[in-house]
């Protein structure tokens, strides 16, 4: 219940940032008679999933990476196509070093 507690967390911040990016405010849209565009904005986008592991105990969730016993797979986090194990956790930390 702790973990869907969480998910639905970060799913409505996640929400929260995707739509206020749809939004300018018109005093930020309009100066001088110019209306803002996206064409020379700056936007950052960050892979969780690649950047930093804050919470190892979500690493496995839904036996992702797991073999039948519940052991992970050696190297797993070296693979290319396989979940590394970076969470917002982690992004929040690296934030706020």
């Amino acid at each position: 219940m702790k973990k869907a507690k969480i998910c639905l967390l970060y799913l409505f911040v996640a929400l929260y940032f995707i739509t206020s990016l749809s939004f300018v405010p018109p005093a930020l849209a309009e100066t001088d008679n110019e209306f803002f565009t996206w064409d020379n904005a700056t936007v950052y986008f960050v892979m969780t999933d690649r950047f930093v592991d804050g919470d190892t105990s979500n690493n496995h969730s839904y036996g992702r990476e797991l073999d039948r016993y519940g052991n992970p797979y050696p190297d797993y986090k070296s693979k290319v196509g396989t979940f590394h194990g970076g969470d917002l956790k982690g992004l929040t930390q690296k934030l706020n070093e």
